[in-house]
């Protein structure tokens, strides 16, 4: 029955019946179905269901999909008198040893924001999650933000990350641009280092060093 209702994806954009301004722009219901019962083990979970019911317990299974907003647009927030959650802060850095920090306003109570902001960043940066550190709760280091609510932090937050990241791949190709006498956008950035395609040059990395101390940002 859900896979039946599910929107396809040939149909997005999708603007659902029950209204006028809010349009689904992608979605792929039926791959993250197909991943829950993957991960539930729903064929073994029928099957023990079936061995309750033969010595008569009775154990239902369930699949509740349902799309969420979250981190709405900021002038659809304002219009409901609730205008903060539309825009988060962060930071990224990569400090002289090579190792990179994320500093996020979305602090996280228990969610495990930490790993998924490693995760986007290590994907952004190429770089290993091991050698990404993230600072939340110092509002010493970690500028203003609006927190943690409403399902925001990651649509919000960590796209707030995705772009510090992007940013720091765009500066650090001029940098690296310098050093190599090449044009920066003769470069291609591929698994953490920095190439001219086509040609012999020696390929530019961000490279961890273990035994030097931390020091202010290079990037």
């Amino acid at each position: 029955m859900r896979r039946i209702n599910f929107v396809p994806q040939s149909e997005f954009r999708y603007r659902p019946y029950c209204s006028r301004s809010v349009i689904y722009d992608s979605g792929d219901y039926t791959g993250c179905l197909d991943n829950a019962v993957t991960a539930f083990d729903y064929t073994g979970r029928r099957e023990e269901q079936q061995r309750l019911r033969n010595a008569g317990h009775y154990r239902g299974l369930a699949s509740p999909p349902t799309p969420r907003c979250a981190g709405w647009r900021r002038r659809r927030l304002a219009a409901s008198g609730f205008d903060r959650g539309g825009w988060e802060s962060a930071r990224v850095a990569i400090d002289s040893s090579g190792r990179a920090a994320v500093y996020s306003a979305s602090m996280s109570q228990g969610h495990g924001h930490a790993t998924v902001l490693v995760q986007i960043a290590a994907d952004a940066l190429q770089m290993p999650p091991e050698n990404i550190d993230v600072v939340q709760g110092d509002t010493k280091q970690v500028q203003a933000g609006h927190r943690t609510f409403n399902s925001r932090s990651m649509p919000v937050g960590g796209s707030s990350v995705m772009v510090c990241a992007g940013r720091i791949i765009e500066k650090a190709k001029k940098i690296a641009a310098e050093m190599m006498e090449v044009a920066a956008e003769d470069l291609a950035y591929e698994n953490g280092s920095f190439n001219v395609p086509g040609t012999e040059i020696t390929p530019l990395a961000f490279e961890v060093d273990p035994d030097r101390e931390t020091a202010g940002a290079v990037f």
